[in-house]
């Protein structure tokens, strides 16, 4: 009887091919764009959080706490004599945990014919590029010349090019004001990262170091990552236990602000999805109810001969996920190769770092494909197919059969 009523069911389905058709793209629209649209909010999320790891502060950040106060001064007179005993521990207690340094400084970047303020990162350039994911520092093949690496976004500011030359001026480290002109572009970094990419000019601590007064191992800020991103807590809760005066910011504290945002977002997307879905559910609802409309005689002839009603029930519903399956099935393909696609061909979204609201955008914007959603998904129109066939297929059983083959 099962493979009657399948076969059956398959063949209701077919029988009126444009509406069915209708079904299949209301729900094909709903997932599809659920699907999209999950891997579109998640990939923002993945996207902020892994550039916020990958180009700018590690698992880990460890900076004194009077300098975390005048932080956005980036003062380069407050010592951090801690630094080597805060790698040290990280190191030792913390398998497979890698840790560099830098320098921030506040400095000037010119043209000749005007400038601009942004942030010099000092650092050696092979330890920081295996730290951070910012491509390759290539040093130019004359270094008799001082060289730098210039964000990408800042240098089109000026429109300097590789090989270009720039003015330098910074406030060293005793307090005086020193200036350099010929400073060599010795490459862009494009990053995914606002402040890297638009305010960023990485100097070779080699003679960065000489330019601002700064002693060899001079830090203002250490960084860690771990093999597991969540030895982050252990790591700050030892270090606060062992070494005083220090302020520490895991990943997660550093992104919280960008989570919470996005759990905005993605509200709003999903709002969007389920009014798209309760569309394709009542086109759902009006293709089972004009399928037994047009198929009341049909219905009368079975319970007639001694059709259970509950089978003319299972036989609407299973007319109805066969058609709403298929839907479902193809809307949760398209957005999954959606999904897949711009999870390794970023979107590039220039000059919308921050939209309106404070909402933030990564520059490069990255999908995550997870087939856990397509699943998830396809399992949705299921349900929603299923649940709309409901009153349809109830209201079709419930029918007299004298008075259903009665009917014209």
């Amino acid at each position: 009887m099962i493979p009657f009523i399948l076969k059956l069911a398959v063949r209701n389905g077919l029988r009126n091919k444009r509406r069915s058709a209708f079904t299949v793209v209301s729900l094909l629209l709903g997932i599809g764009l659920f699907v999209a649209a999950k891997g579109f909010v998640d990939g923002i999320e993945k996207t902020l959080v892994g550039t916020q790891i990958d180009a700018e502060h590690g698992h880990l950040r460890v900076v004194t706490a009077k300098y975390q106060a005048d932080e956005d001064y980036r003062p380069l007179d407050i010592d951090f004599a801690e630094a080597a005993a805060v790698q040290k521990l990280i190191v030792d207690q913390l398998p497979g945990a890698l840790t560099t340094t830098r320098v921030q400084a506040a400095v000037q970047i010119g043209n000749g014919l005007r400038s601009l303020s942004c942030r010099a990162v000092i650092a050696d350039p092979a330890a920081y590029a295996a730290f951070f994911r910012i491509g390759t520092l290539t040093p130019p093949v004359d270094k008799t010349q001082p060289y730098a690496w210039l964000g990408k976004d800042l240098a089109a500011a000026f429109k300097f090019k590789v090989g270009d030359r720039l003015m330098l001026k910074a406030k060293t480290r005793p307090g005086a004001i020193n200036a350099m002109d010929g400073v060599v572009i010795a490459g862009l970094i494009e990053s995914g990262s606002g402040m890297t990419d638009n305010f960023t000019i990485l100097l070779d601590a080699a003679w960065a170091n000489e330019f601002l007064h700064l002693e060899p191992g001079f830090a203002t800020e250490v960084f860690a990552r771990f093999p597991d991103g969540a030895q982050a807590e252990l790591a700050d809760t030892r270090l606060m236990a062992a070494i005083q005066g220090l302020h520490v910011e895991t990943w997660q504290e550093a992104t919280q602000f960008v989570r919470d945002l996005n759990d905005v977002r993605k509200q709003h997307f999903y709002l969007v999805v389920f009014i798209v879905l309760l569309i394709g559910a009542l086109s759902v609802v009006n293709t089972c109810l004009m399928s037994g409309f047009e198929r009341t005689k049909e219905i009368g002839t079975l319970l007639a001969v001694g059709f259970p009603r509950g089978r003319v029930r299972s036989l609407f519903v299973l007319e109805t996920i066969f058609v709403g399956g298929t839907g479902a099935l193809i809307g949760a393909a398209i957005g999954g190769l959606a999904s897949w696609w711009f999870s390794g061909h970023p979107i590039r979204l220039a000059g919308l770092d921050e939209v309106e609201g404070g909402m933030p955008m990564p520059p490069l914007l990255y999908f995550d494909f997870s087939p856990v959603t397509m699943a998830a998904g396809f399992g949705i129109g299921l349900v929603v197919a299923t649940v709309a066939a409901m009153y349809p297929a109830w209201r079709s059983s419930r029918l007299d059969p004298i008075t259903a083959l009665r009917e014209e």
